[in-house]
């Protein structure tokens, strides 16, 4: 949700006096919170967010991961949101767990996927709390919840136990903490300052560093380090931009370190009983392609637009685009015959200047299965390509509805 978007309907509940008891998706709510207290009734509404899932359209493009920390800190309820099943409504806990991870307090946290949408919703006179005459829903936590890895031990819905078969794993007490809350101060005043647009580029670079109180070293075989290592306490030092030393020994690198240098030309870096690994590639993805998931405008190019499987690597490899057609019916279509819907694998000719070839597919598919049709009989190298026609057997549901509607299929043959 857009500013102007929160600002008109401030406007219209005060103009035909009618409270407001939530605004979700409010990505940039944390830019106007003053705005947000203007509403009809003087009762701030609920703001419901994610906690990082952002950017992937143009409405949510200025989402911060520290929205929370700053509406809650401005006097407003945050409420943690799944969009189910855009992220999945089981892992609610972990959108606090981020929340908390990037400023938002233990306790605020936590409210925000109980008490805080009970409140909101109006059902905060039996839900949301763990009180004398309230519905016994409850769950019983290994660890503190907001810790990654925390599970559940038991629950109770309505005071009955759900889980028959109860596992537990034993954990260290130190499991058992309250965790702190993320100190992201400047950057969330970056955030609001840049109107959530902040500068992401490295802050400070240093070619020689020294990693202090290392617990494992996960990388190449390296003067005796092996690929996977218990370093306990131990050290990496980077210099000149490589690893030059990996021990687990207090002066171990020592020699990397010479004292005519002095400390002064080295970064030092206390990593609290972390890890170091290789620096992680992402084959296949979008990442660098595409600023905006969902705005086109912003892609690099039409890749994304190709089912997995179906596209030609070839340079000299002829496309062509061949439109969905929406109905009631799923048929795979090719003139002048059609296949019979009851068929579950039915192989289809297309007639192109007297030239054939065929498509295999299994009954029922969509479109994440389209990559399993195939080319037995390759056409010859001047042949124009064919096109094939979508529609759908089921009724359309809200899972495949998007992925028919707004989606071309893309063919290429040699």
């Amino acid at each position: 949700m857009l500013t102007p978007d929160l600002t008109d309907l401030v406007r219209i509940s005060n103009e035909f006096q009618f409270p407001i008891a939530a605004f979700h998706h409010a990505h940039e709510a944390y830019l106007v919170p003053d705005l947000l207290k203007s509403v009809y009734g003087g009762v701030p509404p609920t703001v419901a967010i994610f906690a990082t899932n952002a950017r992937y359209k143009k409405e949510a493009y200025r989402g911060s991961e520290f929205a929370a920390k700053v509406l809650t800190e401005a006097g407003l309820d945050v409420a943690f949101k799944s969009d189910h099943p855009v992220l999945n409504s089981r892992y609610l806990p972990f959108e606090a767990a981020q929340g908390h991870h990037y400023g938002l307090n233990y306790s605020k946290a936590l409210s925000s996927i109980t008490t805080i949408p009970a409140k909101s919703i109006g059902l905060d006179h039996r839900l949301g709390y763990v009180r004398e005459g309230y519905d016994a829903d409850i769950v019983v936590w290994d660890s503190f919840p907001l810790n990654l890895g925390a599970t559940p031990k038991q629950t109770y819905i309505d005071g009955i136990k759900q889980i028959l078969h109860v596992y537990n794993v034993d954990k260290p007490a130190a499991a058992q903490d309250i965790s702190p809350a993320g100190e992201w101060d400047e950057e969330a005043k970056e955030a609001v300052v840049t109107r959530g647009d902040p500068d992401l580029r490295a802050k400070k670079r240093s070619g020689n560093v020294i990693f202090t109180n290392v617990k494992d070293w996960f990388g190449p075989e390296l003067l005796g380090a092996a690929n996977v290592k218990e370093l306990g306490n131990g050290t990496v030092v980077v210099r000149d931009g490589g690893v030059a030393c990996v021990t687990d020994e207090a002066d171990g690198c020592a020699a990397f370190v010479p004292l005519d240098e002095g400390m002064d030309d080295f970064e030092i870096v206390d990593l609290d009983g972390g890890s170091i690994g290789p620096g992680l590639v992402s084959v296949g993805s979008w990442l660098g392609l595409k600023e905006i998931d969902q705005e086109k405008s912003t892609s690099d190019g039409v890749s994304s637009l190709a089912p997995r499987g179906l596209a030609s690597a070839h340079a000299r490899s002829r496309t062509t685009r061949c439109p969905t057609r929406r109905s009631t019916r799923m048929v795979f279509s090719c003139t002048p015959w059609t296949v019979p819907p009851s068929t579950a694998r039915t192989p289809c000719t297309i007639p192109k200047r007297g030239i054939s070839t065929s498509l295999t597919a299994a009954w029922p598919i969509d479109l994440e299965s389209l990559r399993l049709l195939h080319l037995p009989s390759p056409l010859p190298h001047r042949s124009s390509p064919a096109c094939l026609t979508l529609g759908l057997q089921a009724p359309i549901t809200p899972s495949n509805r998007t992925r028919f509607s707004h989606t071309k299929l893309l063919f290429t043959f040699r």
